[in-house]
């Protein structure tokens, strides 16, 4: 899944479905942003995902920025803990400076994730 960001809007559909419950590392998400906005060189700070899930549990992953001539490129691997359980949560991306201030953030993703699949014997 690729997630492209206009400024701080994401170009996404409401309501993206991001897996099924249970699912652990299968699904990484792209995400590509401008090397830089409103004049911050944004590849000078450290990005992250915040998340949260349907239940309230939350973190925050640090991302490593891959890079081409004009975007940044981060990928994230889904956890088990952001997996773990069906319905909406949200989640953006931060960039921050050594000293964990908050320099760039994205708007919020709203996200799903679906019940887990039943599988029956054939």
């Amino acid at each position: 899944m690729i997630i492209n960001f206009i400024g701080r809007k994401p170009d996404i559909k409401e309501d993206t479905v991001i897996g099924n419950q249970g699912d652990i590392n299968v699904t990484t998400i792209q995400f590509i942003l401008p090397k830089s906005y409103d004049g911050l060189d944004l590849t000078s700070f450290t990005p992250s995902v915040e998340w949260e899930n349907s239940v309230g549990d939350s973190d925050a992953v640090v991302l490593t920025i891959i890079e081409d001539t004009t975007n940044i490129i981060l990928e994230w691997l889904l956890s088990e803990d952001i997996m773990a359980t069906a319905g909406k949560g949200t989640l953006c991306v931060t960039f921050s400076s050594a000293d964990d201030t908050i320099k760039y953030r994205t708007n919020n993703i709203l996200i799903y994730v679906k019940d887990t699949i039943e599988v029956t014997e054939w």
